[in-house]
């Protein structure tokens, strides 16, 4: 359940970080969110000490976008 006292102010214009990882291996993929969040100023902008969150990243593939972009 999300604590009202904890949110933030949400401006009309919301921070958006878009990093690029060439493949899924696990490293890089926590190495990109990790500079994702940093950009946005660092993960205690967003939740306290204590506090469980959910990262949930877009990944996508070139090959399954494909039939898409045709």
């Amino acid at each position: 359940m999300i604590n009202p006292e904890n949110l933030r102010s949400i401006s009309p214009m919301s921070k958006v970080a878009l990093k690029r990882c060439k493949d899924y291996d696990p490293e890089r993929v926590y190495q990109s969110v990790a500079e994702s969040i940093d950009l946005l100023g660092g993960i205690s902008s967003f939740i306290k000490m204590g506090e469980r969150v959910l990262l949930k990243p877009n990944l996508l593939s070139k090959k399954l976008l494909q039939p898409i972009l045709r």
